[in-house]
């Protein structure tokens, strides 16, 4: 994600739980120099905290968040490792990461505020696997959990998709999550244990074809694990596809109550996402006009999703 500026542009936010403030790392255009910033939720504006760079913090970037101790943590390039103070921006420490060069390198990274440590998924091309491993923001010293998993346990090629994928843990039951690719065209969500690094289970992930996962994320308050989806049928420009009048219909819209459905062909599965991107309601239909009564929901706009399309209906 990126925010930009007028003279520069803020990548790579981290959410502080404890104070609900988001921090992000900031870019000079003119000098290139990259420094700490806070920033508000409400209007997209940042705050420097004070007047310190990052020296040597070159991208890719791997980012992590302390609550406990309020600390930014940035890995420039996956070898770097930086630890920055969210209170005054300033450079606690930067250590090298001790990984083999142009081996070994980590591809995510996450703060455990359970066990208070660093921990991370670090990627092998030397062993073609993926190992859990516990960092040492003073030493640098990257240590494996485990023996590691073989990049393509999902089958289908070591197509690990470390860089371009996402990972997130789970700090109840001390999980690490990660989602990874073979050939970019099937994906899967493995778990691992924390403690020792096993996999714990490893599940394909249901899409349409062209579709993809992007971002995971746990949250740690409600017990539910959350991700972004890539929905090939949905416009890059509308981001709501328009149906075709001589396919399909639905009346009334807006509604109060009651909506309905006609097409040409079989309906199928019909399902309708609320705001948040949260299914609400599902049915299966095995005709060509049905009738879905959404007065119980509260009023605003949600998705209806018909033979991979995509429709807007109004709730009043």
């Amino acid at each position: 994600m990126t925010f930009t500026f007028t003279g520069g542009s803020i990548t790579d936010p981290e959410y502080d739980t404890a104070k609900d403030s988001l921090y992000g790392l900031y870019r000079n255009a003119t000098t290139g120099q990259r420094s700490l910033v806070s920033i508000k939720l409400s209007t997209g504006t940042y705050n420097a905290l004070g007047a310190n760079t990052i020296p040597n913090l070159s991208p890719p970037y791997l980012t992590a968040y302390d609550d406990v101790n309020r600390r930014y943590f940035a890995a420039g390039g996956g070898l770097l490792l930086h630890s920055i103070s969210a209170a005054t921006g300033s450079v606690l420490s930067s250590q090298p990461l001790n990984l083999p060069a142009m081996t070994e390198w980590l591809v995510h990274m996450h703060y455990n505020t359970t066990t208070n440590t660093l921990i991370g998924l670090k990627q092998s091309t030397s062993t073609g696997s993926c190992t859990l491993v516990s960092i040492n923001p003073v030493s640098g010293a990257v240590t494996s959990i485990g023996l590691g998993i073989p990049y393509s346990i999902g089958g289908g090629g070591p197509y690990f998709n470390g860089a371009t994928g996402s990972s997130t843990i789970d700090e109840t039951n001390q999980r690490y999550y990660y989602i990874y690719s073979t050939a970019s065209t099937t994906y899967y969500l493995a778990a691992l244990d924390i403690a020792t690094g096993n996999l714990i289970s490893n599940n394909l992930i249901p899409l349409n074809a062209g579709d993809n996962i992007s971002s995971i994320s746990f949250d740690n308050v409600k017990g539910k694990l959350f991700g972004m989806q890539w929905d090939a049928n949905i416009s890059t420009s509308t981001s709501i596809r328009t149906f075709n009048p001589d396919d399909f219909t639905l009346y009334p819209n807006p509604t109060e109550a009651l909506i309905n459905l006609k097409a040409k062909a079989e309906l199928g599965r019909i399902d309708i996402y609320n705001g948040l991107g949260e299914l609400v309601l599902k049915k299966e239909s095995n005709s060509r006009e049905e009738q879905m009564d959404i007065s119980k929901f509260n009023p605003g706009m949600y998705l209806l999703k018909i033979q991979g399309s995509y429709y807007k209906i109004i709730k009043h």
